[in-house]
């Protein structure tokens, strides 16, 4: 039997940025603080950040679920008891690992500051969700928090989790008293096919577009990080596999380096002009580590990132869209 739904609600009061992987072609640009001249350029880990929705022309959404049938939301908890929601992306390149996702809320209540619920990833099995690959917890309050400051919630996995093919990332959850979330979506029509999946309470998954299901062609407003061409263990500038994300960002990104050597670095990040607008000392120690930076309030546009070390230097572009 199809569920049915009540109504969807216009999101009009959110303003969010839509991450797509940069196509300019800029310089390699001198960093005034370093000099450049005579450094060994190294191959460097490629990221960016996708989302199914189109951002120019999908209208961002919610929809409720009819009182009679329970209520609660669609893409989220509801009175059918679905326990999962997740967001299928085609992949078909390289090797590639997900350091993490960001997911935009609509709902987000909590019933206590510990509750938590699980941001997960799945293999894609012959067109429907497969094996789990990666499970994060965040907690209701953090959801909360992101939705009344009208931002996406940015998970980050423990381990990048490594695909080869198609996945979905998505939360799974429970019903403990007070919880409620409910992701972002576009409106019915705006992604034909869909690519929204929801975990029924039988442990059965079904797609929002399936009859059996809402009979709604939609994408939830996930974005995944995907980093592929990961630099040799032995070249890299800090030895090991180097990673910016989100890329594009608003200013604040993640600097993820894995099987690091202990060393010294200098990170700078310089406009298109040349122009230095963040230097930082980097002490690395050896294994895996995650930096973040915060831009603070810088223009839009194509930026790049260096860091040197010990007579090598890599460069990675960073796109800033406000």
């Amino acid at each position: 039997m199809q569920k049915i739904t009540l109504t969807f609600l216009t999101l009009l009061s959110m303003t969010f940025v839509f991450g797509q992987k940069a196509s300019q072609n800029g310089p390699i640009l001198n960093a005034a603080s370093i000099n450049i001249a005579g450094l060994e350029k190294v191959q460097t880990t490629v990221c960016d950040t996708v989302t199914n929705i189109d951002g120019s022309n999908d209208t961002l959404t919610f929809y409720t679920v009819a009182a009679a049938n329970g209520g609660g939301y669609v893409s989220g908890h509801n009175g059918y008891g679905d326990v999962a929601k997740a967001e299928y992306f085609n992949y078909t390149g390289a090797p590639a690992t997900i350091p993490g996702v960001a997911i935009t809320f609509a709902i987000g209540k909590a019933g206590a500051a510990s509750n938590t619920l699980n941001v997960k990833v799945w293999s894609d099995n012959a067109g429907t969700v497969g094996t789990e690959l990666a499970s994060a917890p965040i907690t209701y309050a953090q959801v909360k928090e992101d939705v009344d400051s009208s931002r996406s919630t940015i998970v980050m996995f423990p381990t990048p989790v490594a695909v080869t093919g198609s996945f979905y990332v998505g939360i799974e959850f429970g019903y403990a008293n007070g919880d409620t979330v409910a992701i972002v979506t576009n409106k019915n029509g705006n992604t034909n096919p869909g690519t929204a999946w929801e975990k029924w309470s039988d442990g059965n998954w079904y797609a929002y577009s399936s009859s059996s299901s809402w009979g709604l062609n939609m994408s939830h407003l996930v974005f995944r990080f995907l980093c592929t061409e990961a630099v040799s263990i032995n070249d890299g500038v800090l030895g090991g596999q180097f990673s910016l994300f989100p890329n594009p960002t608003t200013g604040t990104f993640s600097l993820e380096v894995r099987n690091a050597e202990a060393k010294n670095a200098v990170m700078t990040v310089s406009n298109i002009q040349g122009q230095v607008v963040y230097t930082e000392n980097l002490n690395f120690a050896s294994g895996s580590l995650t930096k973040n930076v915060n831009l603070g309030n810088i223009a839009n546009g194509l930026y790049i990132v260096n860091i040197a070390s010990e007579g090598k230097v890599s460069n990675h572009k960073l796109m800033i869209q406000n």
